[in-house]
């Protein structure tokens, strides 16, 4: 008989550690009740079906004139070739979102000062599209039109709610399974909830480098091959339930 206590006392210690469960066996404040706290997970893959890709060009010239002038032309042009290649009237969109003038300066050994050498204008756009598969090409021909920086490529998920709800309810219903589990174990009842803390979130792909694409024009590839992967969907739950023992 005691080796047979032994063993189960050992199993419901596992079973705390496994699930992640904490029980409250002294009362809180006012209330008496005790509690089982439990957290329950879930996630779910999700091919991305939203690319953000941030491109810039950048120009240098003697004369800040010339070079505002330079760099609105190549812009405009750049501009002009992804405008092709995305669906406006379908939710895509092309935005500025940087641009800046900044003078550049270089250290003079003979006067021992900087010495102003020109001008650099950065014009930075921020593409939005739904057209995942042309995210190679659209790349492609930014930089044979001039663009010079690629800040990164950013995939996402256009209905990352709807996904998030999904894997909630799963972490949900996984957390009072086991909720319910560790209850019978112990000889107690579950009568309430106390408290619920949900979170979601997720994990995005890494973003291709300005490096590697610059890499893959120099090889002169048909086409720059982008590779989204999967985005995973994750969802957090901790609930604690009120307990009190079984009849």
């Amino acid at each position: 008989m005691y080796g047979k206590t032994k063993i189960l006392v050992a199993f419901l210690f596992l079973l705390f550690i496994s699930s992640r469960h904490v029980l409250a066996t002294e009362p809180c404040g006012d209330d008496k009740r005790g509690t089982i706290s439990v957290t329950g997970i879930a996630s779910e893959y999700y091919p991305p079906d939203v690319v953000t890709i941030i491109l810039g060009v950048e120009t240098m010239s003697k004369a800040a004139s010339e070079a505002v002038t330079q760099n609105s032309l190549k812009a405009e042009k750049v501009v002009g070739e992804i405008k092709t290649l995305v669906d406006i009237s379908h939710g895509d969109s092309i935005k500025t979102s940087a641009y800046s003038v900044k003078p550049t300066y270089e250290y003079g050994n003979v006067k021992k000062k900087s010495i102003l050498t020109g001008y650099r204008v950065l014009n930075q756009v921020t593409v939005r599209t739904k057209k995942i598969q042309s995210v190679g090409s659209l790349l492609d021909k930014a930089i044979e039109n001039g663009a010079n920086t690629v800040q990164g490529i950013t995939f996402s998920l256009d209905e990352e709610k709807a996904h998030c709800e999904g894997v909630l309810r799963k972490a949900t219903q996984k957390a009072h399974r086991e909720a319910t589990l560790v209850a019978e174990s112990l000889g107690v009842k579950i009568t309430g909830i106390k408290q619920a803390l949900p979170s979601c979130g997720r994990e995005t792909p890494y973003p291709l480098s300005r490096e590697v694409v610059m890499e893959a024009k120099a090889a002169e590839a048909p086409e720059t091959t982008i590779e989204a992967g999967d985005i995973a969907v994750k969802g957090t739950i901790t609930i604690v339930f009120y307990i009190e023992k079984g009849l």
